[in-house]
């Protein structure tokens, strides 16, 4: 608890913070380009290391956009960043491990860590992710904040972003999803290449016990019906 004092009252300069406003279009990442033939069809795209096809948030169906936020940060609407609580639990279990074994992140964080952090998995980068959180919350609205992380996440090895990973997935747009296909999306965004089942199959059992608590908890919060 010190140290999320100390890193919330430092100066802003010692992590690196900028004295200008976040700017939501500065810091949105680049998009792919895509390649259509005479008719209109896609016939390919030209990117580099990472496959990302941008798409506003009002085009990404909502029922993925709901089943990501109850799968990574339930309380992302009423938040200011961080949630106190989980970061203490996830720090008692990771002292008692002596490594990190439970991130606590909010999706605020997550998007700190993926716009203006390095990967590298430890205490100090999950600390730095705070002022950087209550800085993104202070800057952007929800909604953009939200947007950028739908655009940002890694679904599986070198492809980023819901457009590109529902072409990946189910050859479409992520603009119309069945309920099982955004409930596969929001279930392997911890582990994408751990949960691909094209990939590992083995991992069936895995990802079926994660659906059953998202399902769960989704039901309880009458996001979906039981059937």
């Amino acid at each position: 608890l010190f140290s999320l004092f100390y890193l919330s009252s430092a100066p802003v300069h010692a992590y690196g913070l900028p004295s200008e406003p976040i700017d939501f279009v500065k810091v949105r990442p680049a998009s792919a380009r895509v390649v259509y033939d005479n008719s209109g069809r896609v016939i390919d795209y030209w990117y580099g290391p990472q496959l990302r096809l941008y798409k506003p948030k009002s085009k990404i169906d909502s029922k993925l956009v709901d089943f990501v936020v109850w799968a990574e940060d339930a309380k992302f609407w009423s938040h200011g960043g961080f949630d106190l609580e989980e970061i203490k639990n996830s720090l008692k279990k990771n002292f008692e491990k002596g490594e990190i074994r439970r991130g606590g992140s909010t999706i605020t964080r997550q998007l700190a860590k993926n716009l203006f952090l390095d990967k590298e998995r430890s205490f100090v980068r999950k600390l730095f992710e705070i002022p950087w959180a209550v800085r993104l919350e202070k800057d952007l609205k929800k909604a953009q904040i939200l947007e950028l992380y739908l655009n940002t996440i890694e679904w599986g090895p070198g492809i980023y972003g819901a457009e590109a990973a529902c072409r990946h997935f189910f050859d479409k747009s992520c603009e119309s999803l069945e309920v099982g296909q955004a409930l596969y999306m929001a279930i392997i965004i911890p582990n994408p290449v751990r949960f691909d089942l094209f990939a590992n199959p083995r991992s069936l059992s895995a990802v079926e016990a994660r659906r059953k608590f998202l399902v769960s908890r989704l039901i309880d919060e009458k996001k979906v019906s039981a059937e």
